[in-house]
C-alpha cells in the first residue's frame, strides 16, 4: 500500500488492478481493502486474483478421492 497524493493505493501484483481509498490513515486503508477482498501476504492480490490463487491451491476433489 502506497501513498498517492491524498489517498492510499494498493496495486495487484498479478493483474495491475488498483484500489484507492481516501482515508488519511494507512491502517484504515489497509482494513478497507481487506474488507473489499484484497489479500496482503507475500503478494498483494486483488479480490479476483486472491480468489483464483486460493482455488488453485485448494482444488475441489470428490469425497471418494
Amino acid at each position: 500500500m502506497i501513498r498517492a497524493g491524498s489517498v492510499w493505493e494498493a496495486r495487484c501484483d498479478r493483474c495491475d488492478h488498483r484500489y484507492r481509498t481516501g482515508t488519511e490513515h494507512r491502517a484504515a486503508a489497509y482494513a478497507a481493502a481487506q474488507i473489499d477482498g484484497w489479500a496482503f501476504n507475500e503478494l498483494t492480490l486483488c479480490r479476483s486474483c486472491a480468489t483464483t490463487a486460493y482455488h488453485s491451491a485448494h482444488p475441489l476433489t470428490p469425497p471418494d478421492a
